[in-house]
């Protein structure tokens, strides 16, 4: 497999984030996550991710964590268990991050992790 990125998965619910996290890693990326009682912009920091994947409903789901990804040079790209597409479009364009809902197929999520920023 082509070179792997570091994710960093970032979501509300302990169950969806590891689900997301072995989605991720059948893609063939190494997969990271908050150690408890750790802030998401902490994380980031801490582990220098090449990609954030956050749940747009998260509640850290805002500008520290957006600046702290920036700092290390990270790609965001915010996703939700439950809602409509087109809303977590709008939450994710003020930051222009890609945006995705479940379900996604394995080769549609290597290639949002894989996509550059343009």
């Amino acid at each position: 497999m082509p070179d792997s990125i570091s994710v960093l998965i970032v979501a509300r619910e302990e169950l969806i984030a590891a689900l997301l996290g072995l989605l991720v890693e059948t893609t063939g990326h190494l997969v990271s996550f908050a150690e408890p009682g750790e802030g998401s912009a902490g994380a980031v920091r801490r582990t220098l991710p090449g990609v954030v994947i956050v749940d747009c409903d998260h509640r850290d789901c805002g500008e520290d964590l957006f600046k702290a990804a920036r700092e290390v040079g990270a790609r965001l790209i915010l996703f939700s268990a439950s809602r409509e597409a087109d809303y977590v479009r709008r939450v994710a364009a003020p930051s222009h991050s890609d945006s995705f809902t479940f379900p996604i197929e394995p080769p549609q999520l290597d290639s949002l992790i894989r996509q550059q920023i343009v």
